[in-house]
């Protein structure tokens, strides 16, 4: 159609023009060139001339001057009038480029003044000359020539000027008797030069002349030339031309002449073969079309891939490989709709509608690749009629064009994955045992023996605990269901149940975090999801959430079962690792040293026996609070933060109880302080604080003891805590308006406050310091805050002894 919109010009006529065309830019160009060249050199030469001729003029002036001083030596001295005016009325008059004449004394009145107009020469008047050339004169001093260049107003219309020459006339004392002057005409000078640029032009011109005559004869030689040439160059395309129009009309039979032995010669000899081929294809066309027919379906049978075409009504063509119905599990694809195929709910089947559409408007438009990744589908899983086993299936999409090239459907490409889902599944749950191994192995290198078994007796008590409530409530479900089989009800798990195996849970979860035993923590962080769950009466099914809790718990049993198998190959058997002084122990030679001082009351030896009895069993603050520091360490990693564990008085010996009731607590306390109270290293960096810091601290008498636990983050702020808390439902905003800073700040400790945005493995189900505040008053003790915004927070615990 853009073909038939041109106006048509043959190849000759093409070539003609453009090889002339050609020819006419270099001719120009070599013209403009010399032309240019030619300019430029006559320009120099002018120049040259203008030098020349000036440079002669003014050399003429001043011997002219520099002779007639001399010459005026003897007359000025004597006072001859008459032969100074002589000399220099004869001087005007015999050279006309000379405008004047003038011999002035010592006081500047002339004696001569000799012009065109007045060639004897005689002055109008003996009074000193005063315009400025006359005083310009008379300051010449010295015995050289001077000129000064001017306009005289009787010149001033022509563009002439004057140059004046001036010399002393001395006696033989070099004193000075006067000036003689001469003022020369420029005017002669120019007319030469002028006449010189006249004929520089001329020549120039003639030049330009010539050279077109000559270029305007050799285009008109090389027109023939060229056209000659044109007629044999494009002689054999006509010749093609004519056999393709023949070819065009249907006309196979004609054979195609190769003419000459270049590219078109070429393209005639293929486009004979193509000739011959088109002949031989249409003369067996529909056998063609059925073998390349059991072709494509011969491919369709054997791809790997379920191939299927889809309409935009959502219907399915018959054409489809034999592979869709396997990977989908359907008995014939062409028989189903592409909702059913790819496992469309209803709220889906509109979001497919959409994109379809979206397809049709915009696939001219946008990338392809682009608007796939926008479908509803891309991935599926679903599980085959009588198997349990999960099928993985990929989807993918492309466009299928009618012979118009509109978009007529899109092809459906599916892919089984199951296979490959499960050696990846299997990859990475190999890939996670190995790296909890080498992390176990290293927590456990890592660690002090005592702490670890401690560790793993106060796990173990925790885990049978919880499954013990588990399996309960798994029986309580079971029953209940035998009891009411027809009717749909919801077991109540209470929530100080839920609670109590929540805060097992949480401890586990927190201690293993301390220790690197991360699978360990993961397991923990999962039963809580299921937990979670509990709260929700009509979510999902008891027996699942009671189930999911259970099988994580048998999960974190194994582990722990690992974690001793691994103690034993560092520590050596297992009864070498449990072999400890029992505190029993310890407190019974505590009592023998203190009946020994009720008997001898004022003996020193006895009271330092004593003394050293009650300090057998004590450690030091950084000993004892190790596993603090750990869990501090781990999470501060894990939220990607620098932060610095400290002890106050860390060498200071304390008993191991002073801590170890409070494990619980300190391990909430700790892990808040590194997620809400410590900034990230950006912000502390953008507000120019020092790395994050968290000071443990310990003091006790005979009354009590006071563990704090102090941070240098960002405080909190008691205002975000009431919104927060009136967001979360715990109070509401009138309540806010009548409490105090302390109560605001202490809301912090509601059932349910959290101001984490997200559940992660360290904070933010709204579950902990309300945990925090329950245990320390089950354990008669208080809790206290103290912080200000920006400079960092300080709980305090105070705990009976």
């Amino acid at each position: 159609m853009g073909f038939c919109m041109m106006k048509f010009m043959s190849i000759r006529q093409k070539f003609i023009t453009n090889v002339m065309g050609m020819m006419a830019v270099i001719f120009l160009v070599v013209l403009v060139v010399i032309t240019g060249m030619n300019v430029a050199s006559a320009q120099k030469n002018l120049k040259k001339s203008e030098e020349s001729v000036k440079n002669s003029l003014l050399a003429r002036g001043r011997i002219l001057v520099r002779n007639n001083s001399i010459a005026l030596r003897m007359p000025a001295s004597e006072n001859g009038f008459s032969a100074v005016q002589q000399l220099v009325s004869k001087t005007v008059s015999g050279d006309e480029d000379i405008v004047r004449g003038i011999y002035m004394d010592a006081d500047r009145r002339p004696w001569v003044n000799a012009s065109s107009a007045n060639v004897e020469g005689a002055p109008e008047g003996f009074d000193a000359l005063s315009d400025s050339v006359d005083l310009w004169a008379a300051e010449c001093k010295t015995d050289t020539v001077k000129v000064k260049s001017f306009v005289s107003k009787d010149l001033e219309a022509s563009g002439s000027e004057l140059l004046e020459f001036v010399a002393p006339v001395m006696d033989e004392d070099a004193n000075i008797l006067g000036h003689i002057r001469y003022a020369f005409s420029t005017a002669s000078m120019k007319k030469a030069l002028a006449e010189t640029r006249a004929d520089a032009a001329t020549a120039r011109n003639v030049m330009i002349g010539a050279l077109v005559a000559i270029m305007l004869a050799a285009l008109s030689a090389a027109y023939f030339l060229v056209k000659s040439l044109a007629t044999k160059i494009t002689k054999p395309i006509a010749s093609l031309v004519q056999s393709a129009k023949v070819i065009s009309q249907g006309d196979y039979s004609m054979d195609v002449k190769s003419e000459s032995n270049d590219e078109i010669g070429k393209l005639a000899v293929d486009f004979d073969e193509m000739r011959k081929t088109i002949k031989k294809y249409t003369e067996h066309l529909q056998d063609l079309i059925d073998e390349k027919m059991q072709q494509v379906k011969d491919i369709l049978n054997n791809i790997d891939q379920g191939l299927f075409t889809i309409n935009f009504d959502g219907t399915v063509n018959e054409e489809y490989s034999a592979r869709a119905n396997e990977i989908l599990k359907v008995g014939d694809v062409s028989t189903h709709n592409v909702y059913e195929l790819l496992r469309l709910e209803e709220n889906s089947k509109h979001a497919f509608d959409t994109w379809v559409e979206l397809i049709r408007k915009k696939h001219d438009k946008q990338r392809w690749n682009k608007l796939e990744k926008l479908s509803p589908v891309r991935d599926m899983e679903f599980a085959a009629s009588g198997d349990d086993r999960l099928e993985y299936v990929s989807v993918s999409y492309q466009k299928i064009y009618d012979k118009e090239g509109n978009l007529s459907k899109l092809m459906v490409l599916t892919l089984d994955e199951t296979e490959k889902r499960e050696k990846e599944r299997m990859m990475k749950d190999e890939r996670i045992r190995h790296e909890n191994e080498m992390k176990t192995i290293l927590g456990i290198a890592n660690t002090p023996e005592d702490d670890l078994v401690t560790f793993i007796e106060d796990s173990e008590t925790r885990l049978t605990r919880i499954k013990n409530e588990v399996e309960k409530h798994l029986e309580g479900v079971r029953k209940q269901r035998e009891l009411h089989p027809e009717q749909e009800f919801v077991y109540d798990v209470s929530m100080d149940d839920v609670d109590a195996m929540y805060r097992d849970i949480h401890t586990i979860k927190g201690n293993g975090g301390s220790y690197g035993f991360d699978l360990l923590t993961e397991f923990a962080h999962r039963a809580e999801d299921a937990l979670e769950e509990l709260k929700t009466p009509f979510a999902s099914r008891r027996d699942d959430n009671l189930g999911a809790i259970e099988s994580n718990l048998v999960e974190m049993q194994k582990l722990m079962l690992e974690i001793r198998s691994k103690m034993s190959l560092i520590y050596g058997d297992e009864e070498a690792v449990f072999v400890r002084i029992p505190e029993e122990n310890v407190e019974y030679l505590q009592s023998l040293a203190n009946s020994v001082a009720e008997s001898y009351r004022h003996n020193d030896v006895v009271s330092e026996l004593q003394k050293v009895a009650e300090m057998l069993s004590w450690k030091p603050l950084k000993t004892l609070a190790r596993k603090f520091q750990k869990i501090a360490s781990t999470s501060a990693n894990k939220l990607g933060k620098t932060i610095e564990f400290k002890y106050a008085h860390e060498a200071r010996l304390y008993p191991e109880r002073v801590l170890s009731e409070l494990d619980e607590v300190l391990l909430h306390v700790i892990r808040n302080a590194v997620d809400h109270g410590i900034e990230s290293d950006e912000v502390r960096a953008e507000l120019l604080k020092p790395v994050g810091q968290i000071i443990m601290g310990v003091e006790f008498d005979q009354d009590k003891r006071v563990i704090t636990i102090q941070d240098n983050g960002k405080g909190i702020d008691p205002e975000i805590i009431a919104q927060k808390a009136v967001e979360k439902g715990i109070i509401t905003a009138s309540e806010v308006d009548a409490m105090t800073i302390s109560d605001k700040t202490n809301l912090i400790f509601a059932n349910g406050f959290s101001t984490a945005s997200e559940v992660s493995t360290i904070s933010g189900r709204g579950v902990g310091m309300d945990i925090v505040k329950a245990k320390i008053e089950e354990l008669h003790g208080v809790i206290e805050i103290a912080s200000t915004v920006g400079v960092g927070t300080q709980f305090t615990i105070t705990m009976p002894v």
